[in-house]
């Protein structure tokens, strides 16, 4: 995870991952929240305040394949 400084970019977090990853969507609930759809097929739940052995919070094992893309349910928020 790489935050924008006046001094340019600077890397606040890392997290490794058994396959690429595809794509990660923020949480509008929680800036240090964010979810990422990678090419093992599964969907994780990451905290970046939170200490890396801590992570992934959550991590979903329902594809057979990879998962393009993700994004927060904006209809249920309680999903």
């Amino acid at each position: 995870v790489l935050e924008n400084t006046p001094n340019g970019l600077v890397q606040i977090a890392a997290f490794d991952t058994a396959d690429g990853l595809y794509d990660c969507a923020w949480s509008e609930e929680n800036e240090n929240i964010l979810v990422s759809a990678s090419g093992d097929g599964s969907v994780k739940v990451w905290d970046i305040s939170a200490p890396p052995q801590a992570n992934p919070l959550r991590s979903f094992h329902e594809h057979t394949h990879e998962v393009y893309s993700v994004s927060w349910n904006l209809v249920r928020r309680d999903c």
